[in-house]
């Protein structure tokens, strides 16, 4: 409940349109609270520097974009 909360509290209220995250595609706890909360995946990345690992990339549309 809080993490869900947190997470509602900064968003509410963003200006923007959509908002980005990144999330290890290990992270099964994560990822699925995300798609709870309404975010979905649309790519998976890797930063250019060699060695550091791969990442989902998550958006949601924001209250602000609804409008």
């Amino acid at each position: 409940g809080i993490g869900r909360d947190l997470h509602d509290l900064i968003l509410r209220k963003r200006p923007e349109e959509r908002a980005t995250l990144t999330v290890a595609p290990a992270a099964t706890q994560a990822q699925n609270a995300c798609q709870q909360w309404g975010w979905r995946k649309v790519a998976r990345t890797r930063d250019p520097w060699p060695g550091l690992p791969l990442a989902d990339v998550l958006i949601m549309t924001l209250p602000a974009g609804r409008a």
